[in-house]
């Protein structure tokens, strides 16, 4: 089995499958923008409703992630218009872990963010199978 048929559920000829369309548009609500003093700077993504994953280049310390926030729903509708984007103001005093050899820094989140739906970085076997 080819990379692109284990990721997609199936082969190209077939086509996207629906549930894997939807698993895409769950996720996209976990990602965002990290802005370091109002300059976009990454990305990251919601690992639990108050914690952010992202790159160590991103956030190495502790006073760059206390001036920076989480910037979800930053992209545009069909109509080309920009979403209202939820800002999500970053607490590096609740969570904050680096490592810069590995490149990630995970860090809190000052409020829950429960509308949303996280990135789990293991799987707890509650989602159904890929092809189910």
């Amino acid at each position: 089995m080819r990379l692109i048929e284990k990721v997609l559920g199936a082969s190209p000829e077939e086509g996207l499958q629906p549930w894997f369309v939807k698993r895409v548009a769950e996720l996209t609500n976990a990602v965002g923008r990290i802005s370091v003093a109002g300059q976009a700077f990454g990305t990251g993504f919601l690992i639990a409703p108050r914690i952010v994953l992202t790159c160590h280049h991103v956030l190495p310390d502790v006073e760059r992630a206390k001036a920076s926030s989480l910037e979800l729903d930053y992209q545009r509708d069909e109509d080309g218009s920009f979403r209202r984007v939820t800002t999500a103001e970053l607490d590096p005093m609740t969570c904050f872990v680096t490592d810069d050899a590995l490149d990630f820094a995970i860090v809190g989140l000052a409020g829950e963010l429960k509308d949303r739906s996280a990135i789990p970085l293991v799987d707890d076997g509650t989602r159904p199978p890929a092809n189910g």
